[in-house]
């Protein structure tokens, strides 16, 4: 291996957790991929390129999966939570039907659907801790 190829490999790490660290940082202000990619200062393709070779999941994967786990965290941390509060928490861009149509699109399911499955869980998850 050149040295050439191992700076392009380990600066492409550090890309790679610049970006896992804006996702988790200002998942709120981020509206897609290419915003993510600017915000990092990196070009789309370039970014894409360090996932490809450091990472099992591409940046737009990785980018549903926190917004999805921020949905999860908002409705456990406010169960009485609306959609459109969700969904403005979660992205600054959004409404909900945003948030409807990506839970649909991603997941398969709906907010409703998914509140009473978090709900539930917690539920249960507290149940089992008092036994």
């Amino acid at each position: 291996m050149k040295n050439h190829d191992r700076k392009v490999t380990h600066h492409s790490i550090n890309v790679v957790n610049q970006v896992k660290s804006l996702l988790e940082e200002d998942i709120r202000e981020i509206r897609d991929i290419k915003q993510l990619a600017k915000l990092a200062g990196y070009s789309k393709r370039w970014m894409n390129e360090c996932f490809k070779n450091n990472e099992e999941k591409s940046p737009a994967v990785l980018l549903r999966e926190v917004r999805y786990n921020a949905i999860r965290n908002m409705i456990i941390s406010n169960p009485a939570a609306t959609a459109a509060y969700v969904a403005n928490a979660v992205a600054s861009h959004w409404n909900e039907k945003n948030l409807y149509n990506f839970l649909l699109n991603h997941y398969q399911t709906n907010f409703t659907s998914l509140r009473f499955e978090i709900l539930d869980d917690e539920a249960m998850n507290r149940n089992d801790q008092n036994c």
